[in-house]
């Protein structure tokens, strides 16, 4: 038999605390749906006992009591959020036998008591977070067989974890959410028996150091690992042992400042590493070595001033790049030359005052580089190179360089201004269509055949509009030097000297 409970939620207070969810706006409830968040100080004792949701928020409840729920063999799921509650007494979940989702969040609760949940056969869903709990003994979480959603204990009060203390879970868990804790080291063995977990964050504790095998346990781990927002200044080698299977892993806004060239073993499944907003220095040499598989890399806003030959040596994968914001003043020949595969790469807001000869050489795949907002006067042909854009590979290169103080000369000119405001765009062939910004009424009508030219430099007076004067041009091949004539007539026709 279904029985409808008409609950008026027009009598529910409205505070600040009160979810979005729990705001009144409809005057009835579905059938087997008790609500009630009415300024109950206690668990009320005539819940229909065929009730299937059970609801009790928004109130001044402080205590769970042994055999408040003892009646509702029929309750899959029970939402106790947004009250009071400090203490849960053991017993409390008696009768709730087909149990499957068990809010608890937003509460006051410091402590669980082992055995807590024994009976919560059915439970796969268990939510604790935005609560003051300290610790997690062992035996707290006894009895739960069937978790498989993810468990969330983030932001409450958490010191430390026993080894072990999670080897009472399923070994069906999904997701361990542990953030916004206090959480102070981590051990080997810690998450023993999560042997189906494919997530884990413990962003935004206190965490110094990583030591050896702390994850080693957690081979299906694939999804994410968050340790982003701790203090976090120490990665010892073999720390990430075990995670084979992970692809996502945050490491932003903590307090590395240096990596071991062996500080990332073991993750050959990673595409994601994100570890900006850190004081990192600098990019060692075969310091991503083993993320053969890595498709994204953000180290921007970091302190790096150079990089090194062999810095993204390993990343045949890499697809993105971020390195804006950090203090680089150049960027030398073949830096980038092993990323093949790249499409992106963003430099921006750097002190770059230079780019070297080849400086880009080698980004076969290239479609984007940013660059604004640099210490650029000059943008040379020199920083690509054509044999580096053969067949098969994207014949267009956009380059942002706005908020740069360029020279406005022939190596700030080779490029064509695209649709985007502050993006030039390069097209490969044997015609280039140079616009100046300055002096776009003189270049509309050119055609500059610069296929072959090394490197190109013209300065333009800036009032002078008919007098030029021609600081080199240089030829990467003698046979390319028939294309002098060409540029020779060009010079002419402008009154180039």
């Amino acid at each position: 038999m279904t029985i409808f409970l008409q609950v008026v939620e027009t009598t529910c207070p409205v505070t600040d605390r009160t979810p979005a969810w729990l705001v009144p706006a409809r005057n009835i409830v579905p059938d087997n749906y008790a609500l009630y968040c009415q300024g109950l100080d206690e668990i009320p004792k005539d819940i229909p006992e065929n009730a299937t949701k059970v609801k009790i928020s928004g109130n001044p409840l402080t205590r769970i009591k042994r055999n408040d729920f003892k009646y509702l063999s029929s309750c899959t799921y029970l939402g106790l959020a947004f009250n009071e509650i400090q203490i849960i007494e053991i017993g409390s979940f008696n009768g709730l036998s087909s149990l499957q989702e068990l809010y608890l969040h937003d509460n006051k609760m410091m402590n669980l008591e082992p055995g807590l949940f024994l009976g919560l056969s059915s439970l796969s869903l268990l939510a604790l977070q935005d609560n003051r709990i300290e610790t997690l003994q062992l035996g707290t979480f006894e009895g739960l067989s069937n978790l498989d959603h993810s468990v969330s204990f983030v932001a409450n009060k958490l010191t430390g974890l026993e080894e072990g203390v999670f080897q009472e879970l399923t070994s069906l868990m999904r997701g361990l959410l542990l953030g916004e804790n206090e959480i102070q080291r981590l051990e080997p063995g810690m998450f023993r028996g999560l042997n189906s977990l494919i997530e884990l964050t413990l962003h935004d504790n206190k965490i110094q150091v990583l030591k050896p095998q702390t994850f080693s346990e957690l081979s299906s781990l694939s999804e994410v690992l968050r340790l982003n927002g701790n203090p976090l200044s120490d990665i010892q080698p073999g720390a990430f042992n075990g995670l084979s299977s992970l692809r996502k892993l945050h490491l932003h806004y903590t307090k590395l400042s240096v990596l071991k060239q062996a500080s990332f073993q073991g993750l050959t499944s990673l595409t994601n590493l994100y570890i900006y907003g850190c004081p990192l220095t600098e990019v060692s040499p075969g310091m991503f070595q083993e993320l053969k598989s890595l498709n994204v890399l953000s180290i921007h806003r970091n302190q790096i001033t150079t990089l090194s030959s062999g810095s993204f040596s390993g990343l045949k994968a890499l697809q993105y790049l971020y390195l804006a914001f950090n203090e680089m003043k150049e960027v030398s020949s073949g830096q980038f030359g092993e990323l093949q595969s790249l499409k992106l790469l963003d430099m921006r807001g750097n002190q770059i005052r230079n780019l070297s000869p080849g400086s880009f050489s080698g980004l076969k795949a290239i479609e984007k580089v940013k660059l604004e907002n640099n210490s650029l006067g000059h943008f040379p042909w020199t920083a690509f190179s054509t044999k580096d854009y053969n067949s098969g590979h994207p014949v267009s290169l956009q380059i942002s360089i706005s908020d740069n103080p360029l020279v406005c000369d022939i190596s700030t000119c080779w490029m064509e201004q695209g649709e985007e405001d502050g993006w030039l765009t390069w097209l490969d062939g044997d015609d280039f269509a140079p616009e100046c910004i300055n002096y776009k009424s003189h270049w509309n009508d050119i055609t500059l055949p610069c296929d072959g030219i090394s490197e190109f430099y013209i300065t333009l007076p800036k009032f002078k509009r008919t007098r030029y004067s021609i600081q080199k041009v240089i030829f990467d091949s003698p046979e390319n030097s028939i294309l002098s004539h060409k540029i020779e007539y060009i010079f002419e026709t402008f009154k180039i000297i």
